[in-house]
C-alpha cells in the first residue's frame, strides 16, 4: 500500500513538472479560449488580444477566431466557431512550429494540415466513426473533448497527460483517468 502511494505521488509530481500551461476550451457563456498559466493566472483570448507576451508565452490573434499560443517555438493553434476556412489555411501555412491544433469547428482541412505537418488535433465536436477511421488512416491523432474542458500543454507543445480508459467491472461504464 505504501509503495503504491509513493509511486502515485511521484507520477503526479512528475506530470505537474511537465505541464507549463493549460487551455480552457470555450463553453456556453464563455465563447473564447482561455490560457491558464502554471501559477494560476488566466487570460481570455478575445478581441483584445493581438500580440502579447504573457507569463513566458506569446499570445497572438492571427485572424477572427484564430489564435496561436507559442512557447519556445512550439505553437498551439486555437480555432473558434465562426473562423473562416481560408483564414485557417493561411494560419497553418504562415505559422511555423504548430504541433497541436484545437478546433471548435467540425470540419478539418486535412490537406492544409498535412502540408504543414500538423497531425495532433483536439476537436470539440463528435466525429462519426467513418470520419474517425478516415482521419486515422491519414495519420492524424484526433481527440474529442467537451466544451469547457481544460487541456494541459507541456513545454514541447504537446499534451503531457496520459489518458487511460477504464471500464468498471460491475456497472460496465467507461471513464478516463488522466495520469
Amino acid at each position: 500500500m505504501r509503495r503504491s502511494l509513493t509511486i502515485i505521488t511521484i507520477m503526479l509530481m512528475a506530470t505537474s513538472l511537465f505541464a507549463s500551461y493549460s487551455i480552457a476550451l470555450p463553453e456556453r457563456g464563455i465563447p473564447h479560449f482561455s490560457v491558464i498559466s502554471d501559477d494560476g493566472d488566466t487570460i481570455a483570448l478575445d478581441e483584445y488580444i493581438w500580440y502579447k507576451r504573457w507569463n513566458g508565452l506569446l499570445l497572438e490573434r492571427i485572424d477572427d477566431g484564430i489564435y496561436s499560443v507559442d512557447e519556445d517555438g512550439s505553437s498551439v493553434l486555437l480555432i473558434e466557431e465562426g473562423a473562416d476556412i481560408v483564414d485557417i489555411r493561411d494560419a497553418l501555412r504562415f505559422n511555423d512550429g504548430i504541433e497541436l491544433m484545437i478546433s471548435a469547428l467540425p470540419i478539418l482541412d486535412t490537406d492544409a494540415m498535412e502540408d504543414e505537418g500538423v497531425k495532433d488535433v483536439i476537436i470539440m465536436t463528435r466525429l462519426s466513426e467513418r470520419e474517425r477511421v478516415r482521419l486515422e488512416a491519414l495519420g492524424f491523432d484526433i481527440e474529442e473533448r467537451r466544451p469547457g474542458d481544460v487541456v494541459q500543454i507541456g513545454g514541447d507543445g504537446t499534451e503531457e497527460a496520459e489518458r487511460v480508459l477504464v471500464t468498471c467491472p460491475y456497472c460496465h461504464r467507461s471513464f478516463s483517468i488522466y495520469l
